[in-house]
Formats: structure tokens, C-alpha cells, sequence
């Protein structure tokens, strides 16, 4: 019997999910889903090119067929994985105000479940990497703001052969306000589920996956203390009077922690049927 195509299948057929392929000419290379797919035929034979890739973007992927071909190696993936972005740092707070917290990252979206079941043979190398998705890093806190500059004291007020008073000291100048702790990251996305029930031939079959928990974000790193402000002139001397003395510095604002790393999540699960079959585990990419 000769093997359909899986873009005829889904011509034919109709699947209950919506893919688009990421090529113009229609190829089911790099597919991404979205919407819960639900591919229910058992009396179809299934065949994949070498170097097939489907994503699931977190939704349920269901799929029963007779037979299960892949020439080569196909792989389904729970997400793409960008790099990290990071929240903006705050702007810098006003004279004497502390800074503004870091915004938490946001969390990993958990994956989906991906369920196969072939009813007669399965043949070729298929990777399912089902992991959680990838917590976003907190952000950065803000500088905490600049002391302000002291006021000068008072000048000097000199009689003809006397001192009416003498200049006045500068006064202190304002503290600095405190730095802005660090945002904490956001937390992994829990693992997928993986079931693969093979119920014919499956010797020329081979099955490896990760269901790992997303990474937690890191957490956003502290701002700035801000500084204090410089003591204010002292009045100046007149005649008999001696100048004022200028005013101390105010105290730096307190430093901040960095924010927390994302709290950890769960990893998946994986069942295999029949017991003679076993898939291996590998390590999450990066």
C-alpha cells in the first residue's frame, strides 16, 4: 500500500488544529500549532521527511494512525526558545527618593500533552523534547535618587569696630535615597506529558525526549544607593566677622538586594507501551 503524504493526509482529512507551515511552498517543515491538534485515523499510514519538526507551542498534539514512517529523524518540540529578555531598567528616582523595584519576570508556559498511538508498524527516530518553557529574568532596580544640595548658611554682618554676628554654617545636605531591590525571575513552565502506545512493529523504531521543567528566570540585579548631598556654603566673612563653616554631607542611601531566581516547576511525564519498548532520555538544548 502506498504511503499518503502527511500534507495529503491533512488536505484530505481536515486535522482539528491549525498549523501553517513555515515555508511559502507548503512543507510541513517547522510547523507551529495553534490550537489543540487531534489527528484520529487509524486507518492511515503516516510518513515524515527527514529532519520534520512540529511545535506544539503548548497545545495538546493527539495522534492515531496505522502505520508511523519517518525517513531519517523528526522532532516535536513543546516551544522555540529565545533567548531571555529582560525588563527595562527604572528611571532614576528623584532628590532623596529611593528607587523603584524591579518587575517580576514573567512565568514559563507549561507544555502541553503529547499523545501517539500507531496500530500496526513504526519506523524511523522521533524526539519529543516536551519541556516547560523558560521563566523570563526579573528586572532591574532602579537608582535610588541624589541628596540635595544643603542651604548656605548666613553672611556675616560687621559693625565699625565690632561683630553684629559672624557667617552662618551651611546646612546639611539631603541623604540619598535607597537603591531598588531586583525584580524577582519569573518561574519555569511545568513539563509535558508524553505517551506512545506502539501496538504493531516497532523494532526499526527508536524514541528520545525531555520533559524537563522550564528554567527559572534570574533574578534582576540591585540599583544604586543614591548619594548624599553636599553641605550647603558657609556665609562668607565681613570686617570683624569670621566666615561660616560649610554644612556635612548627607548619609548615602542603603543598597538593595538583587531580586530571587524564579521558583522551579515540575517536570513531565513519560509512558511507553508495550514494556519491551524504551525511550531514552536526553538533555534539554539550550
Amino acid at each position: 500500500m502506498q504511503k499518503t503524504p502527511l500534507i495529503a493526509v491533512i488536505l484530505a482529512v481536515g486535522l482539528s488544529c491549525q498549523a501553517r507551515a513555515a515555508s511559502p511552498s507548503g512543507c510541513l517543515n517547522n510547523v507551529v500549532l495553534t490550537e489543540d491538534c487531534v489527528f484520529n485515523r487509524p486507518e492511515v499510514n503516516l510518513s515524515l521527511p527527514d529532519g520534520f519538526q512540529l511545535v506544539t507551542n503548548g497545545y495538546k498534539l493527539d495522534v492515531r494512525v496505522r502505520e508511523l514512517e519517518i525517513h531519517g529523524s523528526a522532532t516535536i518540540s513543546s516551544f522555540r526558545f529565545e533567548p531571555p529578555v529582560r525588563g527595562p531598567k527604572p528611571s532614576k528616582a528623584a532628590s532623596g527618593q529611593p528607587g523603584v523595584k524591579g518587575t517580576a519576570g514573567a512565568p514559563g508556559r507549561a507544555a502541553g500533552l503529547i499523545n501517539i498511538v500507531v496500530v500496526h508498524s513504526a519506523k524511523g527516530r522521533l524526539s519529543i523534547l516536551n519541556r516547560g518553557g523558560d521563566g523570563s529574568p526579573g528586572g532591574p532596580g532602579g537608582d535610588g535618587g541624589d541628596g540635595y544640595k544643603g542651604q548656605p548658611g548666613e553672611q556675616a554682618q560687621s559693625g565699625i569696630a565690632w561683630c553684629t554676628h559672624g557667617g552662618g554654617d551651611g546646612l546639611a545636605g539631603g541623604n540619598g535615597g535607597d537603591a531598588g531591590e531586583g525584580g524577582v525571575g519569573g518561574p519555569g513552565g511545568v513539563g509535558g506529558a508524553v505517551r506512545i502506545e506502539l501496538l504493531g512493529r516497532h523494532s526499526s523504531f527508536q524514541m528520545f525526549y525531555n520533559v524537563d521543567a522550564g528554567r527559572p528566570g534570574s533574578g534582576g540585579a540591585a540599583g544604586l544607593a543614591g548619594s548624599g548631598g553636599s553641605g550647603g556654603e558657609g556665609g562668607s566673612g565681613s570686617g570683624w566677622c569670621k566666615a561660616g563653616s560649610p554644612g556635612a554631607y548627607g548619609q548615602a542611601g542603603k543598597a538593595a538586594s538583587p531580586g530571587a531566581e524564579g521558583a522551579m516547576a515540575s517536570a513531565g511525564s513519560v509512558a511507553a507501551l508495550p514494556n519491551d519498548f524504551v525511550p531514552h532520555r536526553i538533555s534539554a538544548p539550550h
